[in-house]
């Protein structure tokens, strides 16, 4: 193995939106071998109107392996909200400032 599968992306427009379960766009883990893990992917959910997380948003790095050891976890995704009202709730992602779900 040299290097596990990114998250890729998710991107949902919509008046209104209210997640409250799991939006998840992970990067995967090395499962045997050696190598980096995979980077985590982006999620953007962009409303009119409200937009509304009380539910979970992973974006995270999958674990790198070098033959059982940890090693080259990738990098963690963006998550990005946007609505005329917003509820961030949980997030692992990075916001433009570096902050956990921006705005």
């Amino acid at each position: 193995t040299i290097g596990a599968s990114g998250g890729g992306a998710i991107s949902i427009t919509a008046a209104s939106i209210s997640n409250t379960g799991t939006i998840t766009a992970a990067g995967s883990a090395v499962a045997s071998g050696y190598g980096g893990g995979g980077s985590g992917g982006t999620v953007y959910l962009n409303a009119s109107g409200s937009n509304s997380n009380t539910g979970t948003i992973t974006t995270a790095g999958g674990a790198g392996s070098a033959y059982g050891a940890a090693a080259g976890t990738g990098g963690q995704g963006r998550v990005g909200l946007a609505g005329s009202s917003v509820t961030v709730g949980t997030c692992t992602g990075q916001g433009p400032s570096g902050s956990s779900c921006a705005q």
